[in-house]
């Protein structure tokens, strides 16, 4: 099951529980985030950062590899319905970002 952004961003907001959340966007694709996880993983912009939050909280961040493939360490391990939003950044500039909710 495949979400856009909008339609990730709807859901949450209506507080309905999204069982799966896989997340395909045009600049960064971001794999299954599950409940107990320590790092979050995907696909980007060759050598871009890409920076996860929650809240006003950094919760990790590194560089996407030459492959356009990433695997951030989270600071701990990932709480079971926790909102975060995944940024991407290339050359210093802001990209795009996804809002993801940890799998239940």
């Amino acid at each position: 099951m495949f979400l856009r952004a909008e339609e990730l961003n709807a859901n949450l907001y209506e507080k309905k529980c999204i069982d799966l959340v896989s997340n395909i966007h045009e600049k960064i694709t971001i794999d299954v985030v599950k409940y107990g996880d320590n790092y979050v993983s995907g696909h980007a912009e060759p050598y871009a950062t890409v920076v996860i939050t929650s809240g006003d909280m950094l919760v990790g961040c590194g560089r996407v590899n030459e492959y356009g493939e990433f695997k951030i360490y989270t600071n701990n391990h990932l709480e079971e319905y926790l909102i975060i939003k995944v940024q991407l950044i290339s050359d210093g500039f802001y990209q795009e970002s996804i809002i993801v909710k940890v799998d239940c």
